[in-house]
């Protein structure tokens, strides 16, 4: 695949993603985690999809508030869309816009550094 696509591939994050998923067995995609949630949208509806990405940051700020880790997964993406319909029940007009993993982080949380007002910048 790499060979493929690799003139096609400008940002190596991506390469090594791919090389990643190619050698390993495990989940490389939701990397076990406990909880996986996918946002459907109606692609006939304005506004749907960013209904869903809001709809997925809320999510995500909660369980952070909670102690509870939680990711974006891009590589969601690579699931056939075909499958998540059929496997969820939904209607062909709906789409995935959202992959989300919850769990427990390995690392602790870490604080953003104070910020002191001299190092805030002001546009006018």
């Amino acid at each position: 695949v790499l060979k493929i696509f690799s003139g096609q591939l400008k940002d190596e994050r991506v390469a090594n993603a791919i090389k990643k998923t190619a050698v390993n067995t495990g989940d490389t995609v939701f990397y076990n985690a406990p909880l996986v949630i996918f946002i459907a949208n109606d692609k006939t509806k304005n506004a749907s999809k960013e209904d869903c990405v809001l709809a997925a940051q809320n999510m995500m700020l909660a369980a952070h508030s909670l102690g509870v880790g939680s990711c974006f997964i891009g590589r969601g993406k690579a699931i056939p869309i075909s499958y998540l319909l059929n496997k969820f029940n939904l209607p062909v007009h709906y789409d995935i816009t959202v992959h989300l993993a919850f769990g427990y982080s390995d690392e602790p949380s870490r604080t953003p550094p104070h910020r002191h007002e001299d190092t805030i910048l002001w546009v006018r």
